[in-house]
């Protein structure tokens, strides 16, 4: 049965068209193929939902879109990677120390910065194209640039992460958005948790609460230090790990 889904994949993306009856087989395969792979594997089955919205008829066909054919050949690697086995339970999963992310926009100013428990922060200025994006997508974009900071020290471990974009950690739990921007970044983040075999545990805090991030995020890094060892959030045997791009 795995050589066999993993076939159907190679094949699929490799065609340029597809009927209603061909994507309805496809999705229902690709769903449960997803569920041997770590939370987030959703963001891989959008593009084949979105190919079959407006057709009716089973013999209806439609393009494949280049997106749909690079999801299937991914499902494939991975399948083929992971011999279509995945989790019974994480409770041999270590617990990581917390981080938290937040982005900020303005007329003037926007920015993004995370810090870590572990005293590992950084903070950076966003330049004027990527600042027109809306703020979701930077909320996502500076969550998937801590994962990319600090994934090698996650191996094994659950990694609780705090956001303060409903939109975004929403998307995040349930590992896919309609969205494709942000669908965009959850599939790069579902790629680091398969590189590096963590899992990650993200929850909404409100941005009253995420007054850390929230000053990195706008440059405030003077404002971060007097108040990061009061909250809690570092104890006071904590050395501050500056990143060398701060302020980039």
């Amino acid at each position: 049965k795995l050589l066999s889904y993993v076939n159907t994949f190679v094949e699929f993306a490799g065609r340029r068209n597809a009927s209603l009856h061909d994507l309805r087989s496809l999705a229902g395969k690709a769903q449960r193929a997803a569920a041997t792979l770590p939370p987030g594997a959703a963001c891989l089955l959008v593009h084949f939902f979105l190919m079959m919205a407006g057709l009716r008829l089973p013999w209806q066909k439609r393009r494949v879109s280049r997106a749909a054919r690079m999801d299937a050949q991914f499902l494939a690697a991975i399948l083929e990677l992971n011999l279509g086995k995945g989790y019974f339970s994480y409770d041999q999963f270590g617990r990581a120390p917390v981080v938290l992310s937040d982005a900020s926009k303005g007329s003037t100013y926007a920015g993004g910065g995370y810090v870590s428990a572990t005293g590992a922060y950084r903070f950076w200025q966003y330049g004027r194209s990527a600042s027109q994006h809306p703020i979701d997508y930077l909320e996502g974009d500076t969550c998937l640039v801590a994962v990319a900071d600090l994934a090698h020290t996650w191996r094994g471990c659950m990694v609780p992460f705090g956001i303060d974009n409903m939109s975004f950690q929403r998307s995040e739990v349930k590992g896919r958005s309609r969205a494709v921007r942000l669908n965009d970044l959850l599939k790069e983040l579902f790629v680091y948790q398969v590189r590096h075999q963590f899992i990650l545990d993200t929850f909404w805090i409100s941005s009253a609460d995420n007054f850390l991030a929230d000053a990195l995020s706008r440059d405030r890094e003077s404002e971060f230090l007097r108040q990061v060892y009061s909250s809690g959030l570092w104890s006071p045997l904590v050395v501050p790990v500056r990143h060398r791009d701060c302020g980039a």
